[in-house]
């Protein structure tokens, strides 16, 4: 699992039939610059925007769907954070394109047969975006927790999995894209599901977690490198185990568990997505850490949206 000298090396670019972006030399606008937000990703990510059915974006509704959506965290989650909480100074409109269960590709880690996975998400955008120019939009990409938390288990090598992240990149270089915002992979040995494994279990599933980070950034790099764009690369997983170690600073009391009463509840719209108490819990549902075996609570979320808001509003124009 050591990485090799190239990540995406002869890739081949999409057909230029495919350009549904209006393609301009890689030009970051800043974050006040920007007009569209493409984001792919898992049930870290979802909203529950579904393209062709959801209302479009517009800036009443910079979502498309009304707050904050059908988020994996029960309530707003940190795209939902990113958009609306800690973006008041301008809109930026965002298609959320993330599924819950998304691998990188079936063909590798298969994942839920009924997900979407990246190039099958990569397919939904090319009819969204047409006449937009790359230099005004920001692709994000969160996707491989699956692929790690599935992975490691596999005799997929992570090598060939990262590679086909690049692939599904440089085919959204050949459809006009030019910035781009890569996020890492939280380090999945800290969550719940993970305490059933054995230790020598435990310890393959971090290898498998720091190799694809790792893969990624440099993958990052030779992307950059190679294509005219900007590429921003942010620690998910910084920010992830900060909260964890520092977790009372943040409002949370219990970081190993969840309550089941929490993760089954259906988000009810009324805004109490960390102060709603179940009495089958020993705590209100913002003070956990994790809502189910795998996924975090708004609360962490929060956290999230509001640092990656702090990164890229620190990001001159270039």
């Amino acid at each position: 699992m050591r990485p090799s000298s190239r990540i995406f090396l002869s890739i081949l670019p999409a057909a230029a039939s495919l350009l549904p972006l209006v393609a301009a030399a890689g030009t970051w606008p800043g974050w006040s610059g920007l007009k569209h937000m493409i984001v792919f990703g898992d049930s870290f990510t979802r909203i529950g925007y579904v393209p062709g059915s959801s209302p479009a974006p517009s800036s009443s509704n910079p979502l498309g769907v009304p707050a904050p959506g059908r988020p994996s965290s029960n309530g707003p989650n940190w795209l939902a954070y990113l958009t609306r909480t800690y973006n008041a100074q301008h809109t930026v409109l965002t298609h959320d394109l993330a599924a819950g269960g998304a691998t990188v590709s079936r063909n590798l880690v298969a994942g839920p047969a009924t997900a979407k996975m990246l190039n099958e998400q990569l397919a939904e955008w090319l009819p969204l975006v047409k006449g937009w120019t790359g230099n005004e939009t920001l692709v994000a990409v969160w996707i491989g927790i699956n692929d790690v938390r599935l992975g490691w288990q596999s005799d997929v090598q992570v090598e060939s999995v990262v590679g086909e992240y690049f692939v599904q990149l440089q085919r959204m270089y050949a459809s006009g894209a030019r910035n781009f915002l890569l996020l890492d992979v939280p380090d999945m040995t800290r969550s719940p599901e993970s305490q059933a494994l054995n230790g020598s279990e435990r310890a393959a599933l971090g290898v498998y977690n720091t190799a694809y980070n790792s893969l990624l950034s440099q993958g990052a790099r030779e992307f950059e490198a190679a294509n005219d764009v900007v590429v921003f690369t942010f620690g998910m997983g910084e920010v992830a185990d900060d909260v964890l170690d520092r977790y009372t600073e943040f409002g949370i009391s219990n970081t190993h568990e969840f309550c089941a009463a929490y993760e089954n509840r259906q988000y009810n719209g009324n805004g109490d997505w960390e102060t709603f108490v179940d009495a089958n819990c020993t705590a209100a549902v913002g003070k956990y850490y994790w809502l189910d075996k795998t996924h975090p609570t708004s609360t962490v979320h929060r956290e999230w949206g509001r640092r990656l808001a702090g990164f890229l509003q620190a990001k001159a124009p270039q």
